[in-house]
């Protein structure tokens, strides 16, 4: 309730702004999550230390991009060619994600290989099986 109440005043504190708020937090959601569910999922090589790491170094990534451009004075990253005026804050997850897969990478391969058994229930999620609701 605290933080449902804290981000109703912030909103209304930074109404010209909110959809770029918006759409800013769900870089930062994705440099955090989307690494650890994309090799989570694909790569049975991943750990939970990698995933940990990679969560942490991701969303660390975004925000870092986010807070220098806000509140740090530093000007959006422009690449070669683009001509415009750099990437906005909301494009954090450009620079997260990418750190994020890094992470887990070369954590994972530091730390201990999962056990088969964990890798049984990984291959169990990615394997369909039969709906109740549809005729196959």
């Amino acid at each position: 309730v605290a933080v449902a109440c804290l981000t109703a005043w912030f909103a209304t504190q930074v109404s010209d702004g909110i959809f770029a708020l918006a759409v800013t937090s769900a870089s930062l959601a994705a440099s955090g999550l989307f690494p650890a569910l994309l090799l989570g999922i694909w790569w049975k090589r991943a750990t939970a230390v990698g995933a940990l790491l990679g969560m942490l170094l991701g969303f660390a990534a975004g925000a870092a991009y986010v807070a220098s451009i806000l509140y740090g004075g530093m000007t959006p990253w422009q690449p070669l060619g683009s001509g415009g005026s750099g990437l906005p804050p909301m494009a954090a997850a450009f620079f997260g994600v990418p750190i994020g897969l890094l992470a887990i990478a070369l954590f994972s391969q530091l730390s201990a290989p999962p056990s088969p058994e964990r890798i049984e229930i990984i291959e169990a999620i990615r394997r369909p099986t039969p709906s109740p609701f549809f005729d196959n």
